[in-house]
């Protein structure tokens, strides 16, 4: 009897009608011979919800009852599916996070897992009954309910399925699988039926938003193998484990974009040295700033970031540089393209396509693993779709990597 972990995401659970269907998916696992743990996100916008009701009565909530509130969600959708499965006929049990032995940091609204307890699921587990946890939360040491952040349940599975040594962790989600770019905005993008942790990890950094990076860095350090698929159809999915073939060095992973960036453009009077760009990365890793640094030429640097972190990186900036600063330049409304396993050779040969490209494009990082560039948002969609086919996406192949 194998042990495995499903997880379903907000879309698979966001009505009664999809509930019923998800339990009679589990039912159907638990009835061919399997151990099932089941681990939840919050009915469909439930936490957007929650979130926009705390920040109408104050902008700037206490982080204690931010993770009390939105908590609530994710246990809400696990007793309601604990309910439908038992009208099914399979035996449930709903858990909240701290009641299912995870043990987080002392951190609200963004805790990471310190350990899990296995011993409350495996006890439920033994009584015969499908045991189904609240994600994307946890408990601190001091007893204080705290959660995850943004893809927390993604996390909370895939740490489950490592404590308990699952068989698989299967991630149930609104599309099929893993692309080579998000097929909501490249219709011709394929399903990758293959992928390494490292690939998946540079595209989930990157962007691509159907799994979340901590979730693989957890899967790749545990060894937990994993399975992206539709909760809505019963076609295969992506698996992702251990690399097993040599990816071509010619060979693109694929894709992944991140919409509302913008540049803040960096003059000096006087040369920057060679290590700024790691001097500024390290400091905005501590102050929590998702910034890349883009060096160019020897007095010049662009900052890639978030636009919604443009004014705490300014700030944070005000006291950290001196007088040899000539300017900052500020530009909004740009869109980041991250391209994932190319080698240099094709990013130069893709740089000279671009020339012809009809929309501006402005190249960044390039290193052994792929590049990056920024188009203005209003060309986000058209830039992608030129970029997916100038590579050799579209082809209609089986795509294995790494």
């Amino acid at each position: 009897m194998a042990l495995v972990v499903q997880k379903y995401g907000g879309t698979s659970v966001a009505c009664v009608e999809r509930i019923r269907a998800v339990a009679q998916r589990i039912a159907q696992s638990r009835q061919s011979g399997n151990k099932v743990v089941v681990v939840l996100s919050a009915m469909g916008k439930t936490t957007d919800r929650l979130l926009t009701m705390a920040t109408d009565i104050d902008p700037c909530p206490e982080g204690r009852e931010l993770d009390m509130l939105v908590s609530t969600g994710e246990q809400a959708a696990a007793a309601l599916l604990s309910i439908a499965l038992r009208q099914q006929g399979c035996d449930a049990i709903s858990l909240a996070g701290w009641q299912a032995g995870i043990l987080t940091e002392a951190k609200h609204t963004d805790a990471q897992i310190v350990q899990i307890d296995p011993t409350p699921i495996e006890k439920r587990l033994k009584e015969g009954k499908v045991v189904v946890v609240a994600g994307y939360q946890g408990v601190s040491a001091d007893g204080e309910i705290t959660t995850l952040g943004r893809g927390g349940s993604d996390t909370s599975a895939v740490a489950l399925a490592g404590s308990l040594g699952a068989a698989i962790c299967e991630i149930f989600t609104d599309v099929e699988g893993v692309y080579t770019a998000d097929p909501r905005t490249v219709p011709t993008a394929q399903k990758i039926h293959r992928i390494s942790y490292s690939d998946m990890l540079e595209l989930a950094r990157s962007g691509a938003g159907v799994l979340h990076p901590r979730s693989v860095e957890e899967a790749k350090k545990k060894q937990v193998p994993l399975v992206v698929r539709s909760s809505f159809t019963e076609r295969e999915g992506t698996y992702v484990g251990q690399s097993e073939t040599n990816r071509s060095a010619e060979q693109v992973c694929g894709i992944a974009h991140q919409e509302d960036m913008s540049v803040l453009s960096m003059k000096r009077k006087s040369y920057l040295t060679d290590k700024v760009d790691t001097e500024l990365a390290g400091l905005f890793h501590e102050a929590g700033i998702h910034a890349e640094v883009w060096a160019r030429g020897k007095n010049s640097l662009d900052i890639c970031l978030p636009t919604y972190q443009v004014k705490p990186l300014l700030s944070l900036l005000q006291d950290k540089v001196d007088g040899s600063v000539d300017f900052w330049k500020e530009e909004l409304e740009w869109t980041k393209i991250n391209i994932i396993g190319v080698n240099q050779s094709s990013i130069q040969e893709l740089m000279q396509k671009a020339k012809n490209f009809p929309f501006p494009i402005r190249w960044g990082r390039q290193g052994t693993k792929g590049a990056s560039c920024l188009v203005p948002q209003k060309f986000s969609k058209r830039a992608i779709q030129t970029l997916h086919t100038a590579l050799g996406l579209d082809a209609k192949m089986k795509v294995i990597v790494g």
